[in-house]
Parts: C-alpha cells; structure tokens; sequence
C-alpha cells in the first residue's frame, strides 16, 4: 500500500491523547486544542496530521473543529469522597501506599512522606515513580510490578486489606494487577479507568494526602519488622567466571553519584535488576524508560537530563544492545558540549531475551554481539573512552567523569551469569 493511504490518525490515535487530521478549515481551532490537551494532566503526546498537499496552503482562521474532530473530554469524576476515603483507611487493618508516576513530583513527595510517617503506612512505588519515597525510609517496601525480586513485593501487597494508589496509573504494571483487596486510586486528573477496579478521588493529590494525614487516627496491624522482612532487596551474587557482577556494578556507581545526582536507565536486563536495586531518595533524580520499554532511550535521554539538570553530574547505564543501537547520538553529546557519563554494560548479548529464551527451553538463538570496544567507538565520535576491568577502576571512572566537560564513555565488562539469579 502506498504510504499516503495510509490512515494515520487511526495508527496514533490509540497511543496519544489525540489525533487529529489538520485543514485549512480547521488549522488555528486544530493547533489551539492541541496545546490544551498536551499540557493538560496527565500529561501526553497529541498528533497532528498535515498533508504535503496543504501544508503552503493559507489557513481559515480562527477556524473550528467539525463532526468527529473534537478533542477528547475528561474522563470520568470522582467514585469516591474524602471523607469515605479517610474513614476507610482508618478502618484497614494492612493499608500500604503504590506511588505512581501521575503525580507532580516535587509537590507530591513531601505530603506523602508525612503521611506515610505519622501514620506508619508502608509504601511501594512503581519504577518510573522512584526518588518520589526515599530508597532508605524504614518505611519503603521496595518497587512493585516488573522489577527483580518482584515476587517479595508481590507478595507484600496480597497481604494488604485496602490499597492506596497515589497517581498510579495502569500502564506502569507490567502484569495483571495482583492485588485482590479493595484500592482506592488518588488522581489529580481524570484518566482511563478501562479495567482497573475501585474507588476514584479526582483533585490535587498533595493537597489530598496533606487532608488525610490531618485527618487520620486510625491504627493499623503492621509492624517494623515486617516492613523490614518484606524489603524488596537485591543482593550481588557470588559469580563464576570473568566479568564484573553488575549489581556490584551499580552499586559502585550510586556510591560516586552524589544524591542530587541523575540517572538515567536503558532497557534491558540490567534495567529489572536496576530498578529495584537504585537508591533513588530525591525526586526527579531517576528515568527509566518502562512500558513498551524502547531499547537505546537512555543514550539520547541522558543528553535530555542533563539539559535540565544543570549543573549535576548525570550518569545512564547502558546494555552494549541499547547502545549499538543509538550510538550515533553520542556525535549529538559531544557537538552540544554535554558532560554526560555513560557506562555501558558490556555483556555482548541481548541478554534479558536470551534468559527468557533459556527459561522457555528455546535454542539460544540470535543473542550474541561481537566483541566491540566501545571505549574506542565512543572516541572516533570524539567523546573520552574508558574501559575497566574492575569494580575499583569502575569507581574512578566514574568520579573522575561525573564533573568534567566532554561526554565520556566508561566500557564495563559485565558477567550476565547473575542476571538469569536475580530477574
């Protein structure tokens, strides 16, 4: 089929907020709702298609949207009032919190820490939504839905009586939601609800969370210790064979990376150990890409993180499958002055798919990379090239990069024995 024909508001529309075929009747009304609808919460791409054969063309103005091109409306208003939520929590005798990614971080993180602490709910959070809950609070459960050690999260959360859903959103689970206990979802915007069941409370979820800490005297069952037993952990193991453990391997980076440092993951297996791994405690210090997971978004997205980051060292882990696949973007670093730090995993295979292919009793098939030195690669770019060969020359790698002023790239040989443990 020729691609004119082909109907692209039809291919985008199930993946953005709106897609709308751009007229010359309709340009200005068409360009207008658009904005509004990508800024609006939550937040989220809006598709415009222009045809070639119009594009000189000189628009209608102010223009207006016809039959069947109106922006979409919101969704569905609260399920559930403030004071029903309150009276519920106060009756759970093992409510925990699930932070997700729907909220404004900055806004969000300090209400709900008080909440969480006078009233001693434990919390999870989701991948994308880490640093949001300190890492290290005796409170923090760990990261639910995806990420290594899943299971204990898992677990935690088919105890739990009542679920609050803190801007928690139904893409970021991986796997149908596990919990059979009533949860109650906390939004700041209305959004799709297709097959999520509960309670909804629409409006400023700081100022929701702030209500029902002032509000709150209930008196739940947990204790410490078994917030402390059900801590997502995930510790190095003992390898065999030539390579660094790649959990000792992160583990030596967030030890250099200063706590207002950003970090950036790339997708692959390095990505599910990580993301449960990480000590994120600030918000907005740590990006992932989860999902539909693109393999390569950490190469192009740490030169985005550190734009916004100023003057903060930001590092991203890369698998050697990710980078090859982006690695062009490193000429874009270095042409923009960016003192970015990548390492870059180096294991020569698409591990993470060779592991599910060995768990499915599959002939390893199509995994294997050549050996590329990508230090060097990383230099006929014209950005520094480091390779190490141990935890040690890791560290210094790292700390002697994370201020300097040329984007650099640290080449690590990794041994994926420990991924197939530990995911």
């Amino acid at each position: 089929m020729p691609h004119q024909r082909i109907d692209l508001c039809s291919l985008y529309r199930p993946v953005t907020k709106w897609s709308v075929r751009v007229t010359r009747q309709n340009a200005g009304a068409a360009i207008s709702a658009a904005i509004d609808v990508a800024l609006r919460r939550p937040r989220g791409p809006v598709h415009l298609e222009l045809a070639s054969t119009i594009s000189r063309s000189e628009a209608i103005l102010p223009g207006s949207l016809g039959e069947g091109e109106q922006p979409p409306k919101d969704e569905q208003p609260s399920t559930i009032s403030l004071d029903e939520v309150l009276g519920r929590l106060e009756r759970s005798a093992r409510p925990a919190l699930v932070v997700g990614i729907n909220v404004e971080p900055l806004s969000t993180a300090g209400p709900l820490r008080v909440l969480a602490e006078r009233s001693e709910i434990p919390v999870l959070v989701s991948p994308k939504a880490k640093g949001i809950f300190p890492h290290d609070h005796p409170l923090f459960v760990g990261v639910a839905t995806g990420m290594a050690a899943d299971d204990r999260a898992l677990e935690f959360i088919g105890k739990c009586d009542l679920i609050i859903g803190v801007g928690f959103d139904a893409s970021e689970a991986d796997k149908t939601w596990p919990a059979t206990s009533p949860v109650i979802w906390l939004e700041d915007a209305p959004r799709d609800r297709a097959g999520w069941p509960g309670d909804y409370l629409v409006g400023s979820v700081p100022a929701t969370l702030s209500a029902l800490t002032a509000g709150y005297r209930g008196r739940h069952e947990w204790t410490a210790e078994e917030i402390s037993v059900a801590r997502a952990i995930v510790a190095p193991k003992n390898l065999a064979g030539p390579g660094v453990s790649p959990a000792k391997a992160l583990a030596a980076i967030r030890e250099e990376l200063p706590a207002d440092g950003v970090f950036v993951f790339d997708v692959g297996a390095h990505k599910l150990l990580g993301g449960q791994a990480w000590s994120a405690d600030r918000p907005l210090t740590f990006f992932m890409s989860n999902g539909l997971s693109s393999m390569g978004y950490g190469v192009p997205g740490v030169i985005a993180a550190k734009r916004c980051a100023g003057s903060r060292p930001v590092v991203a882990v890369v698998g050697d499958g990710g980078f090859a696949m982006m690695v062009h973007d490193i000429e874009t670093a270095v042409r923009g002055k960016q003192s970015v730090v990548y390492v870059v995993f180096n294991d020569e295979s698409l591990t993470l798919i060779q592991v599910l292919q060995s768990r499915r009793k599959f002939e390893r098939y199509g995994m294997d990379l050549g050996g590329v030195n990508w230090a060097m690669v990383a230099e006929s770019f014209g950005a520094k090239g480091i390779r190490v060969a141990s935890i040690d020359q890791l560290k210094r790698a790292v700390r002697d990069s994370i201020h300097g002023s040329v984007p650099v790239v640290i080449d690590v040989p990794i041994n994926a024995s420990e991924y197939a443990l530990q995911i």
